[in-house]
């Protein structure tokens, strides 16, 4: 007779929290539905913006030291925050006679990275500053004005109107000259 009492038991408090305490209306999966979708197309754009910017970091300064890594990374963020430009990482990449890595790959196409063995580490500081600016975490190194550089060794004929703020590794660093 006790082993019915505590199976009689164990089905009531079945039923009981089956029924009542656990009972979730059907919208709120559709809710739920709803949130993931969202969070996963968020986190593919956040992916696809690391990646442009991964790239970008790569085949404009992967010979540099880290601060010049993080001055390139400046400026590409700066101009993602500017009016000039467009707001996404991977339309200022792609834009036309940017980079010059990108002036004869199509608009959509993504660059393979094959790292040297010499060169993992640099990915890998590559990588790090590129999650940081597109978590949020990163802290651009010039004032939101420096929107241009180049190679120390060339000079640009657009560069003559711009004001250099800064030389960091092979670049210099520019913003619009005060009154232009």
């Amino acid at each position: 007779m006790n082993n019915y009492k505590i199976k009689l038991t164990v089905f009531l408090l079945l039923l009981l929290f089956s029924s009542s305490f656990f009972y979730v209306p059907n919208h709120w999966f559709e809710h739920q539905r709803q949130v993931a979708a969202e969070f996963r197309k968020e986190m593919q754009s956040k992916h696809k913006q690391y990646m442009c910017l991964r790239e970008a970091l790569w085949f404009e300064a992967r010979g540099e030291p880290e601060h010049a890594i993080r001055a390139v990374a400046t400026v590409i963020h700066n101009r993602t925050k500017s009016s000039v430009y467009l707001d996404d990482y991977c339309a200022v990449i792609r834009q036309n006679k940017q980079f010059s890595y990108r002036n004869n790959v199509p608009k959509s196409a993504n660059i393979r990275i094959v790292p040297g063995a010499s060169e993992r580490a640099t990915l890998k500081t590559i990588e790090r500053i590129s999650m940081d600016v597109i978590s949020g975490y990163f802290q651009p190194l010039y004032h939101p004005g420096v929107l241009w550089y180049h190679r120390y060794d060339v000079n640009p004929s657009w560069s003559k109107v711009k004001t250099v703020v800064a030389q960091s590794g092979s670049h210099v660093f520019l913003s619009k000259r005060k009154g232009k």
